[in-house]
């Protein structure tokens, strides 16, 4: 099973945990992760690739962010070329949304086969199909 690691700004991570265990109930292979104001970026780029090796299975692991370019993304990416560096095979993905997990976690049930960059490219699908614009009449029908 590939491994799952939600990166974000505090509390997200564990708000859209809830998300996913309140659809899918308990997850193997995932890691939460919220990143304080105040936490040591070094510090916390340690523990993460920690948490990369230790749900790497050998299918590799999709690390999710929230934000691109901000504090938690940077963490992510100095964490997968620690962990990538130790051969463990990762990828980063940024702009999570709740229906993007629910597209992963879905994925990972059902076609546990499913290769990483396979995974990353349905995730982005999700994350797109999930954004909607819904339109009202003036009559509110």
């Amino acid at each position: 099973m590939i491994g799952l690691v939600l990166v974000a700004h505090q509390p997200l991570a564990a708000a859209l945990g809830e998300g996913i265990q309140h659809v899918f109930g308990d997850q193997a292979a995932l890691v939460l992760r919220d990143i304080r104001p105040d936490e040591d970026c070094t510090q916390a780029s340690r523990r993460l690739a920690a948490d990369i090796a230790a749900v790497d299975s050998g299918q590799g692991v999709l690390v999710l962010t929230d934000v691109q370019g901000a504090t938690p993304t940077n963490i992510a990416c100095e964490a997968v070329r620690d962990a990538m560096s130790a051969g463990h095979a990762a990828t980063v993905l940024s702009g999570t949304n709740l229906p993007m997990l629910l597209r992963v976690v879905n994925q990972r049930l059902r076609e546990p086969g499913l290769d990483l960059g396979e995974l990353a490219q349905r995730a982005l699908e999700g994350g797109r199909d999930g954004v909607v614009l819904i339109h009202f009449s003036p009559n509110g029908q």
